[in-house]
């Protein structure tokens, strides 16, 4: 028997994404429909040209436990955006709602654990159920999942061509000398994109190198190692306490009529290709 391939989408950066992308959609009634139509059209698109077997929605739902362990945890950026980047998140978090419906209609299910982000629901179905499935791919634009990489059947859609997936040969040409594994460390010691401190004067340059210098990490584990040890603790995915669970299952069966009918409230158009795509996963 062939193993299906998962498809694992990141709910906060499609949707971002979507709405980014046609900020300017609306229904006759002025409802944002930018989002779930940019969402609808993104993965269905990878679904067919991946050809995809299954499908499960991660969302984020907060507290997060990092920010109650670490409370700088993604705070400094939420203060830096500009005004623009503030009307396309209204825009996301508009469109969440919706998209959400449109899950439902497609039998897609969410997966989403209070506590923890949508990277530790991709992380834990990588680590726990990867040997179901011939293939795994997070549709996703998050570094903090290439460690993952180090998994043979897991690969990353970031790119807007679905076919051009990131892949562990996609990391040894972007950093040369460093193993998957590695880079948790070298974040660990600079710090993050998600507001985790760092080592002060450490860079990326400086950090690949201590990585590739087991005497010279070794020094700045002796000096720095309740600093290290934390970091490490915060990159991880998933997270240490997230809790075992099953992978979920389809919400309800697929039929054409029902997404037609409430895509039709909204004025949005489906298309052959999303009804394929919906149709290909609908056996999930």
């Amino acid at each position: 028997m062939i193993r299906p391939a998962l498809l694992l989408v990141d709910l906060s950066y499609q949707s971002y994404r979507a709405a980014a992308s046609h900020a300017n959609l609306t229904a006759a009634d002025g409802t944002f429909t930018g989002g779930v139509y940019g969402f609808m059209m993104s993965v269905c698109k990878i679904i067919i040209d991946n050809r995809v077997d299954k499908v499960v929605v991660c969302e984020d739902v907060k507290p997060y436990v990092r920010s109650l362990e670490y409370p700088e945890y993604k705070n400094v950026r939420r203060k830096q955006m500009d005004v623009k980047a503030e009307e396309i998140r209204d825009k996301h978090i508009a469109s969440l709602p919706l998209i959400k419906e449109m899950l439902d209609i497609a039998g897609i299910p969410v997966m989403g654990v209070k506590g923890y982000e949508s990277d530790d629901c991709i992380g834990y179905v990588v680590r726990q159920h990867r040997g179901r499935y011939r293939r795994i791919i997070a549709a996703s634009n998050d570094s903090d999942l290439f460690p993952m990489l180090k998994f043979p059947n897991f690969a990353i859609c970031k790119k807007s061509d679905a076919s051009d997936l990131y892949t562990l040969d996609s990391l040894r040409e972007e950093f040369p000398g460093l193993e998957p594994d590695d880079l948790s460390m070298v974040s660990a010691l600079m710090g993050t994109h998600n507001d985790i401190e760092g080592i002060k004067g450490v860079g990326p340059k400086t950090a690949t190198k201590a990585v590739q210098t087991p005497g010279l990490l070794r020094q700045y584990r002796e000096q720095w190692s309740d600093l290290i040890d934390r970091n490490l603790r915060l990159i991880r995915l998933p997270h240490p306490t997230f809790p075992r669970m099953a992978i979920p299952g389809r919400t309800r069966t697929y039929k054409s009529r029902d997404l037609v009918k409430w895509c039709s409230m909204f004025d949005i158009t489906t298309t052959r290709h999303m009804d394929e795509a919906f149709e290909q996963v609908s056996g999930q």
